[in-house]
């Protein structure tokens, strides 16, 4: 137990065919939750956005069409899921999240979620270079490691974005921060009527006002968090911790700004959840000595 322990935490990402299972199906369960209603609704194209700047999403309310996109991306996921033509199976995957995502966002509704649509794309471009160099050596760590990259660009930009709007002081305006809070949950008010909103509105407001050295550490700490990602680049050495505190700044900006957003990628590439999976499925697979899943 001390052993995985020291494992988990150094987040070491081994040659573990069930770990990489864990992680390919629970990315696939997310994105298809993520995808499933898009799916079968009828998206008008009244602002369109990403993919649609370039093709004619129109045509994808045709039903041949529509049930041509599920299939394709269907039979991605399977092949995926069984490691089989991963370049196929990832262009599809890839291909199919953009353009749902795209008839989302032209139809005006905003969904944080397409950050999915860069995890296939970082793995497709993983398989591809492998498959350039005709090698898979240590790709079972390039599938993992293009990811993080594209994780770590996100956050950063996220860094640089604050101080581009804000200075280098911009977490010392707490009371614009403050205000942000009192809006957010505002319209969490009069999107469901829920008189809760009324009462976190004024609640979370107040302590802002009332303390701004903790408002402003907090979000000085938070930035630090976003700009300083790129060391976990050189290292997976506190990529688990890293991930951990990064999760409790998305909880706590759900807490306080009601902004819904489940940070899948963390779980999944960072606190590595598919390593602690595929512990128990190999303790319960050696248990009753099933054969084992094989593969890179």
């Amino acid at each position: 137990m001390k052993k995985a322990w020291s494992k988990y935490l150094l987040n070491q990402h081994k040659d573990n065919a069930y770990t990489w299972f864990w992680t390919k199906l629970l990315m696939v369960v997310y994105w298809l939750v993520s995808n499933g209603l898009i799916w079968f609704e009828e998206p008008a194209i009244n602002y369109p956005k990403g993919i649609c700047l370039l093709i004619p999403c129109d045509s994808f309310n045709i039903p041949l069409i529509r049930f041509s996109l599920i299939l394709f991306a269907l039979i991605g996921i399977v092949f995926y899921l069984m490691e089989k033509k991963m370049i196929v199976a990832l262009l599809l995957l890839s291909f199919s999240s953009i353009l749902t995502f795209s008839l989302r966002y032209s139809n005006g509704v905003g969904n944080i979620n397409n950050f999915s649509s860069m995890i296939f794309v970082a793995q497709l471009l993983a398989y591809s270079y492998h498959s350039f160099h005709h090698s898979t050596q240590k790709l079972f760590k390039t599938r993992i490691q293009f990811v993080v990259q594209i994780i770590c660009a996100y956050y950063f930009l996220a860094a640089l974005s604050k101080l581009s709007h804000g200075g280098l002081g911009w977490f010392s305006e707490y009371q614009g921060f403050a205000i942000q809070v009192k809006k957010s949950q505002l319209m969490g008010y009069y999107s469901s009527g829920e008189k809760s909103f009324l009462h976190h509105a004024n609640l979370f407001y107040n302590f802002i006002i009332d303390h701004p050295i903790i408002t402003k550490l907090v979000l000085l700490v938070s930035h630090l968090m976003e700009f300083l990602i790129f060391i976990l680049l050189f290292s997976d050495r506190g990529k688990v911790v890293y991930g951990w505190l990064l999760i409790f700044m998305h909880w706590g900006i759900y807490l306080i700004m009601d902004i819904n957003y489940s940070p899948v990628h963390l779980y999944l590439f960072f606190v590595n959840i598919p390593l602690i999976l595929s512990y128990l499925h190999s303790y319960m697979f050696d248990k009753f000595n099933i054969k084992k899943l094989t593969g890179q």
